[in-house]
């Protein structure tokens, strides 16, 4: 018989960019053994800051009469919080440097996650409200805040939509489609926002059929400089998925303070033809096999490596089948969380998939 397993789930965690690991969490141990509770996390330190709320996720699992603590750090910045991380049995974090990663023994460095639906809109109201009330929240974390958090859950599409990707489709002009924002952050303002523009120019001027850009304000400091490659009507995201999953490629670069944005971890469960700048970032790879980016040496280089890719099918369909493996033994959420367990619970495997 199989002992069952309780997780608990710190009220106070920003729902958004927990649900991929909630889903983990619901599909390793069974939606029934997880839920909310302020308990468990009276212990955990927290900082008094606006940061904190997109910083990390908390969760406790109860098993064998012992209560094993974990985090889920999702911050953009490669800090680890020094709170969490003495609270914790197992730190997770998504952006560390490459620097740093083998120097703590709790640290676990996992590949990007991203914003899924988990709960339909009654579910959401609910666990927004009694969330609310049971998280002993700061003050500056307001009602609106916390609403606004879950209803931008509710609006992602589910994990399927993203996994369910059938082959880019090959009209008479390859199709590309590439949006991003106009970052007004310094090293994406010098990196990330020149990068991107240049990929679109490239597109733009190759005989493919091309739809996208990059969303600005039109306040933005630097909206002049590139208007050229600009719109200010925001994409729905379902139109997002739906034309990624038809674009012959995508393209990746380091986001707000290098890190490893959420368009990586979509074009891995998408299973796509990545071109990537370098990655600024330690990223896990599976048993050791080259991670599955075309990656871009040089700004100069981004037209002859996007017309490699749309001319050697061969080559582009190994890449699309690398990333999805990837996703399937790696990055996938209930992967993520079973490795997370496994540091602390070696004898753990999952069981439940309801």
């Amino acid at each position: 018989m199989i002992q069952q397993y309780k997780v608990y789930i710190d009220p106070s965690s920003k729902i958004l960019y927990s649900s991929y690991y909630i889903k983990g969490l619901y599909d390793c141990f069974g939606k029934k053994h997880v839920t909310f509770s302020s308990k468990p996390f009276i212990g955990l330190k927290k900082r008094k800051d606006n940061e904190l709320f997109d910083h990390f996720m908390a969760f406790v699992i109860a098993w064998g009469g012992t209560e094993y603590k974990f985090i889920v750090d999702f911050w953009d910045k490669t800090l680890i919080d020094e709170y969490a991380y003495h609270w914790c049995d197992a730190y997770a974090k998504i952006n560390v440097s490459k620097e740093s990663v083998f120097k703590k023994d709790k640290l676990v460095p996992i590949p990007p996650g991203f914003g899924i639906k988990i709960w339909n809109k009654k579910d959401s109201l609910i666990h927004c409200l009694k969330n609310y009330f049971i998280s002993k929240r700061d003050p500056h974390i307001k009602f609106s805040r916390h609403w606004e958090d879950y209803m931008d859950q509710y609006e992602r599409p589910a994990i399927k939509a993203y996994e369910n990707n059938d082959s880019d489709i090959l009209n008479k002009k390859p199709y590309i489609f590439m949006i991003g924002r106009l970052w007004p952050h310094v090293n994406c303002i010098k990196t990330t926002n020149p990068l991107r523009r240049e990929f679109i120019r490239v597109c733009k001027k190759l005989d493919v059929e091309f739809e996208g850009g990059l969303f600005a304000n039109s306040n933005h400091p630097e909206y002049e400089a590139y208007k050229d490659v600009s719109f200010t009507s925001k994409v729905d995201v379902q139109t997002y998925v739906r034309n990624t999953k038809k674009s012959i490629l995508v393209f990746n670069t380091p986001a707000v303070h290098d890190c490893h944005g959420w368009k990586l971890a979509e074009y891995f469960a998408m299973g796509k033809a990545i071109v990537s700048t370098k990655l600024s970032n330690y990223i896990p790879l599976d048993n050791d096999a080259a991670l599955p980016i075309h990656e871009v040496s040089t700004v100069d280089n981004i037209e002859s490596d996007v017309k490699l890719l749309i001319e050697d099918a061969a080559y582009r369909n190994d890449l699309k089948n690398r990333a999805r493996k990837y996703y399937n033994n790696v990055a996938k959420p209930s992967k993520v969380i079973e490795v997370l367990v496994k540091k602390v619970i070696p004898g753990f495997q999952h069981y439940a998939r309801s």
